[in-house]
């Protein structure tokens, strides 16, 4: 479920770069973070191709990772591990994702 969590979060985060304009979502990212992301998607990294500390400072990433926090907490009651060198990023995002009423 977490994994399905985070991959979905990353076609969300392609569907708001790609048509956002085009197509209002309810709850709109802001232009900074779209660029952000666009950025991301516009130079496509595997994590053998960098060390695990940059991958997971990935705007996207953190993202999604945030993003399948909340859900596993807030729906299954999931207590995710963070990884220590992204956790204050993930635990910030985390909080401006609760916005989303579930």
């Amino acid at each position: 479920m977490i994994t399905g969590f985070h991959e979905t979060r990353h076609a969300y985060q392609y569907m708001q770069i790609e048509y956002g304009k085009k197509l209002p979502f309810k709850y709109q990212d802001e232009q900074n973070v779209l660029d952000d992301w666009k950025k991301d998607f516009d130079n496509p990294k595997q994590p053998n191709e960098m060390t695990k500390e940059e991958y997971l400072n990935r705007p996207t990433e953190v993202d999604a990772i945030a993003f399948s926090y909340y859900l596993a907490d807030t729906l299954l009651k999931v207590k995710q591990i963070i990884p220590d060198v992204i956790k204050d990023k993930v635990l910030e995002r985390v909080e401006d994702l609760k916005c989303i009423k579930l």
